[in-house]
Formats: structure tokens, sequence, C-alpha cells
């Protein structure tokens, strides 16, 4: 999954970027989607260090890693609660079910919060820079043609 985003500051091999609403969230009707501006920390690329600058677009993916993260927090609950929930189908009543269920739940979000203390969140990383800040802001609308120096 990758975002674009601006530098803000650049210390070493970390930079502190922000992004925020573009253009085209003004005519979004999504009732799905929220933008809103946020400031993190993210990793750059040795091959990319000399060409982050405060003031750069740049592309940040996130890793592999952060989807597994997901899914441990998201996902794992759900199953135990299903197999709980199954596991006993057909052996016990319907409390009896919905209790091992609430239990095989309890028991997901447990080990979930557990896993995600000890496992260290990865950190974005900056993998591509994409353009200034300066010239994006400076574009002339499509059709138009600079004007001659005086």
């Amino acid at each position: 999954m990758t975002e674009r985003a601006d530098v803000v500051a650049v210390d070493g091999l970390h930079a502190t970027v922000s992004s925020g609403p573009t253009e085209t969230c003004g005519s979004c009707t999504s009732p799905l989607c929220s933008p809103r501006a946020r400031t993190w920390e993210v990793s750059i690329d040795a091959e990319l260090a000399d060409d982050v600058v405060p003031g750069v677009s740049v592309e940040i993916a996130s890793p592999p890693a952060a989807m597994a993260r997901g899914v441990l927090i998201f996902v794992v609950p759900l199953v135990l609660f299903a197999a709980a929930y199954l596991g006993l189908s057909g052996l016990a009543s319907e409390t009896a079910r919905a209790a091992a269920g609430f239990v095989g739940l309890a028991t997901g979000l447990i080990l979930a919060v557990a896993v995600a203390r000890v496992w260290k969140e990865p950190e974005p990383t900056v993998v591509r820079v994409c353009e200034s800040v300066t010239s994006r802001d400076n574009r002339r609308p499509s059709g138009t043609t600079p004007r001659p120096e005086a």
C-alpha cells in the first residue's frame, strides 16, 4: 500500500512527512472517506537520502508486516470466535455456544494485544521522490503557454 506525502523535515535517514486531503477530495461524496491532515515519521532508503529534502513530495510504502499486524488484530479474534461457536454446534445449547464464542473472541483480543505490544509496528519507507511542492503549486493550467521573459 502506498501513499503520497510532503516532506516537512529530514533527520538522517528519517523524515517527518505530512499529508491531507487532495484537490479531488472536495468533489468526493463517499461516506467511507474522511481525509484529515496528519504528520508522521518515515524512514528513507539510503539511495534516496540526497533527494529527500523538506518541500519534496514523496511516495511512501507500508511494509507487508503492517498488513500482517492488521490481520492479527482483526481477523484472529473473529476466527477464534467462529471456531469456538461452531466447535460446540450440536453439543451444547445456543447460550453455551454463544458463551464459547465470546470466550474465543476475548482470547483472540487478548492474544492480539499481547503480540501487538511485543511486535514493533514497522515504519513506512520513502520509496520514490515525486516532485517538489513548489513546482507542483506553480504548474500552469493545461493549454496555456508561458509568458516570455521581459
